[in-house]
């Protein structure tokens, strides 16, 4: 008879707590969804000076109840915030730990977003090995969990990675495939951001209208989207066009509405990006002074985020200043700074720009053989980057018009040594068609003897390449299997 009293106490309990039970549970569901839904807006940029350390305070109570899963977002929440703040090394250590978490506890969907917002900080240390494995390592987990939106992001930043090794054609064919994705999606986040970078291709191969069209583009789905962020980063893009056309007061028109909407959301490196911008532009105008103020801002920044590539890109252009001012020794330290760091983070065309500028210095300063040795260094990158260019002949041409002052240096500098049959080399090698039109005009006067022999060289050389385009012409028009290989002369 207690048996059953007990029993039925027992069950009248149950009953009676049962409500509180199901409430209790549903407000856990409830809280870990306010959780995912906060976690999503900081992934966009979008929280509040003092969001810190209310997801500090979060995580210690998490762990203490061990809800594994709230921890390894809120692990992940801090870290994205250290990333936008700046601080790449506390941003790591807590991404880090968040992906630890997610795989020991088969958090699949959690584990691609903490390696893929690991390689975007990676990315943005100039450490590009790493962050190349961590967005493939996201991208195939995305794939096999179905999570396509995460595709096209680990795509997009793949591309983006390729765009500052050079790699335009490969950067390509990664973000058009991120923007099908993005449009079939129709996720206008994901859409801005490829816009904006397929942008930036154009803008380095020299295609400005194609660019101003893509950062329009990105500009105006960001305004609708209320998306400051990419807001700023895309009147910096336009600003980098009006001042390739050498309209200065847009330039910097467009950049103070960058500089004003990182202000805004004390965004440390898109200010710094657009001081470095800025301050080029005063140096293009010949106000030296004010250029080395804002290449300074620039690099303090950069240097306190440790974001190398950028200090590298200050340190150039602070070079740029002193050899405007014939400061050479200081402008050649600068100069061979950024050599240095863009060796070791692989940054080629900003590299191919390092070697044309110390040529130029040392030119100046009549170093003729370590100017000719640079040019020649410069024009080395430059022609590996070409075999990169995204596009047709059309883009080629552009890429090479819009770098190629180096090969009109390096070859004036040759005639004036007398060796006009390298400089013809070089001549055909850039492809130049103004450059061509002024060899005559870049060769200096000489004796009639000297003169002489310097035409019968270069009309022996002209003789052998137009052989070989003839040879090189009749063997393409055979079947594949037929053809044999035709060099042109070296």
């Amino acid at each position: 008879m207690k048996t059953k009293i007990l029993i039925l106490c027992f069950i009248s309990l149950s009953l009676t707590l049962h409500p509180f039970a199901i409430s209790h549970a549903q407000k856990q569901r409830q809280r870990g969804d306010t959780i995912k839904e906060e976690v999503k807006q900081v992934w966009k940029g979008q929280y509040s000076p003092g969001d810190l350390a209310k997801w500090e305070k979060r995580l210690r109570k998490l762990r203490s109840s061990e809800r594994w899963g709230g921890v390894s977002l809120c692990y992940n929440a801090i870290g994205v915030i250290h990333f936008y703040e700046g601080n790449f090394d506390e941003a790591l250590k807590h991404l880090n730990q968040s992906l630890q978490i997610s795989r020991e506890n088969g958090f699949e969907k959690m584990a691609v977003r903490d390696l893929h917002w690991i390689g975007v900080v990676q990315r943005k240390r100039g450490l590009h090995e790493e962050a190349l494995k961590s967005f493939k390592e996201s991208f195939e987990i995305a794939k096999d969990a179905g999570m396509t939106g995460m595709e096209g992001k680990n795509l997009r930043q793949i591309g983006l990675l390729l765009i500052a090794k050079g790699r335009y054609r490969e950067s390509m064919d990664y973000l058009k495939r991120s923007l099908h994705i993005a449009e079939e999606r129709q996720d206008d986040g994901l859409k801005m951001s490829c816009l904006n970078n397929i942008g930036l291709i154009h803008r380095n191969q020299g295609n400005y209208e194609k660019a101003k069209d893509y950062f329009t583009r990105s500009l105006e789905v960001s305004q609708k989207r209320g998306n400051r962020k990419w807001m700023a980063s895309n009147y910096n893009g336009l600003g980098d066009i009006c001042s390739q056309q050498k309209d200065y007061q847009c330039a910097l028109k467009y950049y103070q509405q960058s500089l004003a909407v990182s202000e805004e959301l004390n965004d440390r490196m898109g200010l710094a990006k657009t001081y470095n911008k800025m301050g080029k532009i005063y140096l293009k105008m010949k106000d030296t002074k004010t250029a080395l103020h804002h290449f300074e801002k620039s690099r303090v920044t950069a240097e306190a985020m440790g974001v190398r590539t950028l200090v590298a890109l200050t340190s150039l252009n602070i070079g740029k200043a002193y050899g405007r001012m014939r400061r050479w020794d200081e402008a050649l330290e600068k100069t061979d700074e950024a050599i240095s760091i863009l060796k070791e983070v692989d940054i080629p065309g900003a590299l191919q720009d390092c070697y044309h500028t110390k040529g130029i210095f040392l030119q100046r300063r009549g170093d003729i053989s370590g100017a000719e040795k640079n040019y020649r260094e410069s024009v080395k990158i430059l022609e590996t980057l070409r075999k990169d260019v995204a596009g047709g002949e059309e883009e080629m041409l552009a890429f090479v018009e819009m770098r190629g002052r180096v090969y009109k240096r390096l070859i004036a500098l040759l005639l004036k040594q007398g060796k006009t049959a390298e400089a013809l080399k070089y001549l055909e090698r850039g492809r130049l068609h103004k450059l061509r039109d002024q060899f005559d005009q870049l060769r200096p006067h000489l004796g009639d003897e000297e003169e002489e022999k310097a035409r019968k060289k270069e009309k022996k050389l002209r003789e052998q390449i137009e052989k070989a385009r003839a040879q090189l012409a009749e063997e393409k028009a055979k079947p594949g299997e037929k053809q044999r290989s035709v060099l042109l002369p070296e």
